[in-house]
């Protein structure tokens, strides 16, 4: 059976299963910085991973450019 066969839920547990990525949650210091962010982004959760990318220093993978308002290290685009 092909993953277009598959509901949705097995589709994505098997995906996960396969390439086996770090899942993070949403905590508490996220939505901290969160509040103090600008308004750059209005889309409140470009700018929870943006708070997100700033807590964890890390970068994010975006072509949106608004997230180097925020100081976030962007790769693509």
């Amino acid at each position: 059976m092909g993953a277009g066969q598959l509901p949705y839920r097995q589709w994505i547990e098997r995906a996960l299963a396969d390439l086996g990525p770090a899942i993070s949650p949403i905590t508490l210091d996220f939505a901290e910085r969160q509040m103090a962010l600008p308004f750059h982004h209005r889309d409140p959760f470009g700018r929870l991973l943006a708070a997100q990318c700033l807590v964890e220093s890390m970068p994010i993978v975006s072509a949106d450019s608004v997230f180097d308002q925020y100081g976030v290290t962007r790769v693509w685009g």
